[in-house]
């Protein structure tokens, strides 16, 4: 009969690291903005203004979708 164990992980030395911050479409922001939480959205390409795109049979790719990525929660913004 064979026994088996389980080490437990090795305890880590050091601050942890910060998770990086969200860039890009479908990454999650966790900026925090002076509160003590990090924000948990999605960056994502929201619509700039009002859009005409429902009456059209076919819009234009990215028509009515900004350019820049941006978070719907905290209100973050890529700046060029």
């Amino acid at each position: 009969m064979i026994a088996t164990f389980k080490v437990p992980p090795p305890i880590m030395r050091g601050l942890p690291a910060d998770a990086p911050l969200g860039i890009d479409e479908g990454e999650m922001c966790l900026r925090s903005h002076g509160v003590e939480r990090a924000c948990l959205a999605t960056i994502e390409y929201m619509r700039d203004g009002p859009c005409g795109c429902a009456h059209m049979p076919m819009p234009p790719c990215g028509a009515c979708t900004s350019t820049m990525p941006e978070c719907p929660s905290c209100g973050w913004r890529m700046e060029l």
